[in-house]
C-alpha cells in the first residue's frame, strides 16, 4: 500500500463520561472530505477548510485528510 500526500489528524477525548464536538480549522486549503481510519465507511465533509465532528467518551479518532491508499500494480 502506498500513501500519497495527505495528512492525519488524531483527536482524543479524555472525558470518559460524555461525547465532545470539536472543530479543526486548517489555514491551507485541504480536500473536501476526511475519513476516520479503522471505522468502516465513515467520512466527514469539510466546510471552508474546517473539520467538525464528534468524538465519543474516552475515544480516539484518527482522520485521514487527502491522500489515497492504493495498491501498486
Amino acid at each position: 500500500c502506498v500513501l500519497e500526500t495527505g495528512l492525519h489528524l488524531v483527536v482524543i477525548n479524555t472525558d470518559t463520561s460524555r461525547a465532545t464536538r470539536f472543530t479543526a480549522a486548517f489555514s491551507q486549503p485541504v480536500p473536501a472530505t476526511a475519513t476516520i481510519l479503522f471505522t468502516a465507511d465513515y467520512t466527514v465533509q469539510l466546510e471552508s477548510s474546517n473539520l467538525v465532528d464528534w468524538v465519543g467518551p474516552g475515544q480516539t479518532n484518527v482522520y485521514r485528510i487527502g491522500g489515497n491508499c492504493t495498491v501498486p500494480l
